[in-house]
């Protein structure tokens, strides 16, 4: 008779939790890994001076002075470890005849730099220093340009600047 009872009161326990589990679903889980790399980032980007400087003259004066030109945008991303500066350099300088002075500077940075200095390229200068982790987003770059009238012939001068981000 004891071994009849516990035999009912295991059978209504199984029936009962059954009974309660019944409309339960079991689900189901697992984990996944998944590791993200960040690479150094160091992009630089400058757009073309569109329409250039126009150099023009006054009577009874040698120099020639133009508008300067704001046409170019710099855009720049670093990701890394230390501090970046962006330098700027004449690396193409017209073969013609000319006594050209070019200067360069980048809105917030160093201020205006001497590029080409009476028709001959000077070492690369520093534009923007102390760029840690961050961007620079459409920085206004402003080329000035003066000349004589003795040492440069009327005709177009095209030169090429090249930035670079460098380490400090």
């Amino acid at each position: 008779m004891k071994k009849m009872k516990r035999w009912k009161a295991l059978l209504f326990t199984v029936a009962f939790f059954s009974w309660l589990g019944a409309g339960t679903a079991m689900a189901a889980s697992d984990t996944s890994a998944v590791t993200v790399t960040v690479d150094v980032i160091d992009l630089l980007s400058v757009s073309d001076a569109t329409g250039g400087i126009t150099l023009t003259g006054t009577a009874g004066s040698t120099a020639l002075t133009g508008t300067p030109n704001t046409a170019a945008l710099l855009n720049y991303t670093f990701l890394g470890t230390g501090t970046k500066k962006i330098t700027a350099e004449a690396t193409t300088v017209p073969s013609t005849t000319q006594d050209i002075t070019l200067t360069v500077a980048v809105t917030g940075g160093a201020g205006a730099k001497t590029i080409v200095n009476g028709g001959t390229a000077a070492a690369a200068q520093d534009v923007y220093t102390g760029i840690s982790t961050g961007a620079l987003s459409s920085k206004t770059v402003t080329y000035n340009a003066s000349a004589t009238v003795s040492g440069t012939e009327a005709n177009s001068h095209p030169f090429t600047v090249t930035f670079s981000s460098v380490s400090e």
